[in-house]
């Protein structure tokens, strides 16, 4: 058999492997035309190409965007036109999802400082998709078929949501104090005062800063109240590891820390009935 024969068999064998039905085309397009029709200041910014992005100053760098996105340097930049373009050509549905929620992921890593308005506009679409996926039985029975358990960020616990909103407003509160406890993927800032990676974690076992909890929430990962409390917890309590907990930073995160269970103390049963509402707590 020639080489162009046994390219156009593996071309059908990979088509007949493919669990995305015509059906299933046609209601991730309608999540597509859903985001495509929000509010044009919230969504615009996710469709652009890489040259849009960089000449509307929504990107600095490819450079930058890849090592803050933690994509390597042969991977692509992802927007929602070339996502849509894949609908067609994918798959499993757990493709066209991963495609989906990383254009707002890598957002959420690049715009790393919650004051950032398209780090706000990338969580709402985040909301905005899953909710979409929610509404469609066709694509939840398709995901559950294909094997997936289906975990978003609005359902990957019920709270998850307002679990995000404490936290943030709580970082957004006290910015100038918190800053050093944010560390994004390998970036240190000069304020954060921490000497370099290798020698944090000569002191600290299990690395742990605000820009984890986030993206853990962004990628569905939680699946408790607890979790996302001990993570939280363990960014002061390495900090305070750090730097000794009576001068400067170090006794920074001891107030901070103690601030924070006050507010989560006070915020949680709040929280637990707004989840029992929906889904029953955990």
């Amino acid at each position: 058999m020639s080489d162009d024969g046994k390219n156009l068999l593996a071309d059908k064998d990979d088509y007949a492997a493919s669990t995305v039905t015509k059906s299933d085309q046609t209601e991730w397009e309608l999540v597509y035309n859903h985001l495509e029709n929000l509010d044009h200041t919230v969504s615009q910014w996710a469709f652009a190409t890489y040259e849009k992005a960089l000449e509307r100053g929504y990107i600095e760098s490819e450079i930058e965007y890849k090592v803050a996105t933690k994509i390597s340097s042969t991977a692509e930049y992802i927007h929602l036109d070339m996502v849509k373009s894949r609908i067609r050509r994918a798959r499993t549905n757990m493709d066209i999802l991963r495609d989906f929620r990383t254009v707002f992921v890598n957002a959420i890593r690049y715009y790393w400082d919650p004051i950032n308005p398209f780090r706000t506009y990338a969580w709402n679409m985040l909301s905005e998709l899953d909710g979409a996926i929610s509404r469609s039985n066709q694509l939840k029975t398709s995901l559950l078929q294909e094997g997936l358990r289906f975990r978003h960020f609005t359902n990957s616990f019920p709270g998850a949501a307002p679990v995000l909103h404490i936290i943030e407003t709580f970082y957004k509160a006290y910015r100038n104090d918190t800053f050093y406890l944010y560390y994004n993927d390998g970036y240190y800032h000069p304020e954060d005062n921490y000497e370099d990676p290798a020698d944090y974690n000569d002191f600290v076992n299990d690395p742990r800063f605000l820009s984890d909890v986030f993206i853990n929430l962004a990628e569905g990962k939680y699946q408790s109240f607890d979790a996302v409390y001990e993570d939280v917890i363990l960014v002061f309590q390495n900090a305070i590891t750090y730097f000794g907990e009576e001068i400067g930073n170090g006794e920074r995160s001891v107030r901070l820390r103690d601030k924070f269970i006050q507010g989560w103390t006070a915020a949680l049963p709040i929280i637990r009935k707004y989840a029992e509402g929906r889904h029953g707590s955990k």
